[in-house]
């Protein structure tokens, strides 16, 4: 397993194969398959075992800032952007895992488990206390989160600071609750 995720933080996922991990562990390609069922799931499990290391990272340093919201979430972009840049190639794997779960229905429900556990832990990182049920709050993070990732690979001097991130998702929230109806819920469109 840390051969796999040694390989999957430095090389293109797609690109990586049994011989590869083979070699790197010192093993034969024969052991991948008997003690993980295929290289597919050998990779996967080493993906995700390695973002949730990331992750873990990254809350670490949410969680040296105390309870003050505005202060966590500002540390958590920041330190997700600063992933971005430090583990380009692992970030890049989550992408091709997507690419590649398309095609491949039991990739996909690994892939689906880790992003579920990713988007509860994000909830409980940066809303510890909220009443928003963790995992639907989570996937809206992850969302945003996500697209931070993209603009961070694609263009990292166009991506949003997170004082943006933050001054934006703060506005959004404030002029959706002035523009509620006493009810509190959305206005129903009549048409």
């Amino acid at each position: 397993m840390a051969a796999a995720a040694d390989l999957v933080r430095s090389k293109r996922f797609g690109a990586i194969t049994a011989r590869d991990i083979a070699g790197a562990a010192g093993s034969s390609t024969a052991a991948i398959n008997y003690h993980f069922r295929s290289l597919d799931a050998l990779l996967m499990r080493a993906l995700i075992d390695t973002m949730g290391e990331l992750g873990g990272e990254i809350s670490a340093r949410v969680g040296q800032a105390g309870t003050e919201p505005h202060a966590r979430a500002h540390i958590f972009w920041d330190a997700v952007a600063a992933s971005v840049r430090e583990h380009r190639a692992l970030w890049l794997a989550n992408f091709e895992a997507l690419l590649e779960a398309e095609e491949r229905p039991e990739l996909r429900d690994q892939l689906r488990q880790g992003l579920d556990f990713g988007a509860r832990e994000l909830a409980e990182t940066l809303l510890p206390d909220s009443a928003l049920d963790a995992g639907r709050s989570g996937r809206v993070l992850d969302a945003v989160m996500l697209g931070l990732v993209v603009l961070q690979l694609l263009d990292p001097e166009a991506a949003p600071t997170a004082d943006e991130i933050d001054q934006t998702l703060r506005a959004t929230a404030e002029q959706a609750r002035t523009h509620l109806p006493p009810s509190g819920r959305p206005r129903q469109d009549p048409h």
